[in-house]
């Protein structure tokens, strides 16, 4: 069975803490849960877009569990969830769209895998990031970093790339 959750539910007042998707849903929509309280957020392999704005502003998120079909975070969809410890992006992601992880994890790590291809501008800023592999993905924007704090490879350290030095 697929499940189908409303765009904008306007669920900001109420006080969730812990959110656990069941199987089914394909698709987070836009702004479904921003400015919310939540802390532990668990979402279901089913799932395989999680769009813009969708976890905007849960400053109290703490812990993410991703499931295994995930191949989209869109536009904003975890900025400025800025209490992260880290975020384990699961393999198969593909893209991740204009500051999606922006202010995300500001004192963890996002550990970015080899199966991204494509960061939209500023997509990781204010984070600091690791890949799974030393190339760099594919990018739409000449600033996809946007002030990212540390970019470290799988095997080896950056030295430059493009007219940015690491």
């Amino acid at each position: 069975a697929t499940y189908t959750l409303e765009e904008y539910m306007n669920w900001g007042d109420a006080g969730l803490e812990n959110v656990y998707l069941g199987n089914g849903i394909e698709v987070i929509p836009v702004g479904s849960f921003e400015n919310n309280k939540i802390t532990t957020l668990r979402i279901p392999d089913t799932v395989r877009e999680i769009q813009k704005k969708a976890f905007e502003n849960n400053h109290n998120l703490k812990q993410i569990t991703f499931g295994t079909g995930l191949k989209v975070i869109g536009e904003k969809a975890f900025a400025d969830c800025e209490n992260l410890v880290s975020v384990l992006l699961p393999d198969g992601v593909e893209t991740l769209e204009n500051n999606a992880l922006q202010n995300s994890a500001t004192s963890g790590v996002v550990w970015v895998p080899a199966t991204v291809k494509q960061l939209g501008e500023s997509a990781l800023s204010a984070n600091t990031v690791w890949f799974e592999e030393a190339s760099l993905p594919e990018t739409t924007a000449d600033n996809w970093n946007g002030g990212c704090e540390t970019i470290e490879m799988g095997c080896g350290k950056l030295i430059q790339w493009g007219d940015y030095i690491y």
